[in-house]
């Protein structure tokens, strides 16, 4: 009986090396995600309308967030950040041109950063993250009224995606929608023809639609139409565009001839 105490500590002890000598259990390190960047659409359409907004135009992000602009139309746009720098008109030669093509930048509102031309065939969206917090505007070069804002915080509520999607669809709708009722106009709107004092005759119509500032209208009025010329005389057709924002309208493109029938689909005479 006097050896079980013995044989008690040599088992405690055979035990306490197992226990030490086990290695620990190996670790799984816990996997770094890089968020998602939030997507804005750079305008909208269907054809023969172009909706010229991004979709939405506002939206707040976390410092250090990334940006997606995705051309979501065949109508091309800029995402242009001035920094500073004078709005470049719609004809300027650096429109279309990126200022740092194939990159993601980090842009501080300290500089002139601009996407050029994006369309849905452009194989990555336009990128920009944020590193510091405050409000950087943006804007599309060659359509005036196109413009949008990107506010970045420290902490606090921001945007996500869901509520983005939501807020371009309640902008790009009704917007479609003005579109499809300055069309109805346009298009009842009857061909004029003026008997000119040389005996000729004028034929005006709308040309490609007219413009719900900033969006438009892509279409003829009419669409079609037969012109048949006079026998001595030049028949001209005077095309107009008219800028529903302002009431303006200008000289688009003009036809004379004096020897055959020009076939744009509807007879007028």
């Amino acid at each position: 009986m006097r050896l079980l105490p013995r044989v008690a500590a040599v088992g405690l002890l055979l035990t306490s090396s197992l226990v030490t000598a086990m290695p620990a259990a190996a670790q799984t390190p816990t996997p770094t995600t890089t968020p998602t960047p939030l997507v804005v659409l750079a305008g909208a359409g269907e054809p023969g309308y172009a909706v010229n907004q991004f979709g939405p135009a506002a939206l707040t992000v976390t410092t250090g967030s990334t940006v997606s602009f995705k051309a979501n139309w065949l109508e091309p746009h800029t995402v242009t950040f001035l920094g500073g720098s004078p709005r470049p008109t719609p004809a300027d030669p650096k429109a279309p041109v990126p200022s740092d093509p194939g990159q993601v930048v980090a842009y501080d509102g300290t500089k002139y950063l601009s996407s050029g031309f994006i369309t849905p065939r452009d194989a990555k969206p336009f990128q920009v993250s944020f590193p510091k917090a405050g409000t950087y505007p943006f804007l599309c070069i060659i359509h005036p009224g196109m413009d949008g804002t990107v506010t970045v915080v420290d902490s606090g509520t921001t945007s996500t995606q869901a509520q983005l999607d939501t807020a371009a669809q309640q902008a790009f709708t009704p917007a479609i929608a003005a579109l499809k009722a300055q069309a109805s106009t346009l298009a009842a709107k009857p061909v004029t023809q003026t008997r000119n004092t040389d005996g000729s005759t004028t034929f005006r119509v709308d040309t490609v639609g007219g413009f719900v500032a900033p969006s438009d209208v892509q279409q003829f009025f009419p669409p079609s139409m037969n012109v048949k010329p006079d026998a001595n005389a030049a028949t001209s057709i005077t095309a107009t565009t008219t800028d529903t924002s302002t009431g303006l309208s200008e000289s688009a493109a003009s036809i004379s001839d004096t020897s055959s029938s020009h076939s744009l689909g509807r007879s007028v005479r």
